[in-house]
């Protein structure tokens, strides 16, 4: 990807919210051993928090810098 590409993803994250995360998600979590979880293309981190907030240690990765600096802060 081009440093243009990146910086519309950087440009995307650098205000965005998390949002609520899938509702389908939120209906298998509670079937879903705890343990670790892997979040691919994290964005904002609304599945990052919300199977943080469940008791998962979660790896989040995401292209955009800015959209895991974020979701650290949360």
């Amino acid at each position: 990807m081009t440093n243009e590409g990146r910086d519309t993803w950087e440009a995307r994250h650098r205000e965005a919210a998390p949002g609520r995360p899938e509702p389908s998600l939120l209906e298998l979590m509670p079937l879903m051993p705890r343990g670790r979880a892997l979040d691919v293309a994290a964005g904002a981190g609304r599945h990052t928090l919300a199977l943080a907030r469940a008791g998962f240690r979660v790896v989040a990765i995401d292209y955009a810098a800015t959209a895991m600096r974020r979701t650290c802060q949360q």
